[in-house]
């Protein structure tokens, strides 16, 4: 019975440490050009995206990107976004920061909603080596996250917001899983030492056990 109850503490242990990693179920941008508002609008469907300004020609297009994920049922306690960023990206604005955002509908206007739940320097945003650009989520993003477990949340961004300087970010996916949530969640310092100390009492009482 010992055995049975220090097998069953550690598996308890084990799923209050768990983590996952979840892909993006679809993906896009939208334009505040009304010509092509948005390249995606299907939460099931990965397409490109893009962040930031486009000044190609006579455009002076700015750009928002999004994201969705179906979230996990278990509070969140820690959480990271991973995007892809191509090394074909590129950026004159020496200021353009790429802010994450918990949004509200995929539209130019509703890809930028409430605080900023995680935050780059677009020029520091890594295009040439991993080419994977990690953002911790803050406070409001894990508060977003756990206000929606169990649906679909769309994370959405801006980069630079001059259109008279070029910032492009996270555009050209082509194909690749563009981007990775990864969530854990821990618990409570006093639950964590209460099964500590659960986990010495059982492992003290089979080793007795054992030597008689």
């Amino acid at each position: 019975m010992k055995t049975v109850g220090l097998i069953a503490t550690v598996v308890v242990f084990a799923s209050l440490l768990s983590a996952s990693t979840i892909s993006a179920t679809g993906e896009g941008w939208c334009s505040n050009n009304q010509n092509y508002p948005c390249n995606n609008i299907n939460t099931s469907a990965i397409h490109n995206t893009l962040s930031g300004s486009n000044v190609y020609g006579s455009s002076n297009d700015l750009y928002r990107d999004w994201f969705a994920f179906v979230l996990p049922t278990t509070p969140v306690s820690n959480a990271s976004i991973s995007i892809w960023n191509d090394s074909r990206n590129y950026t004159d604005d020496l200021a353009a920061v790429f802010n994450l955002y918990a949004e509200v509908s995929i539209s130019y206007g509703g890809l930028l909603s409430g605080p900023s739940i995680g935050s780059v320097s677009v020029v520091q945003a890594d295009n040439g080596v991993s080419r994977f650009v990690t953002l911790q989520l803050n406070g409001a993003g894990l508060a977003a996250l756990n206000a929606n477990l169990g649906t679909t949340i769309i994370i959405g961004g801006e980069g630079g917001v001059s259109p008279g300087l070029e910032s492009e970010i996270f555009g050209y996916t082509n194909g690749h899983p563009v981007a990775y949530l990864t969530t854990s969640n821990a618990p409570e310092p006093g639950t964590f030492a209460m099964l500590s100390s659960g986990l010495l009492g059982l492992a003290g009482m089979l080793r007795r056990k054992l030597m008689t």
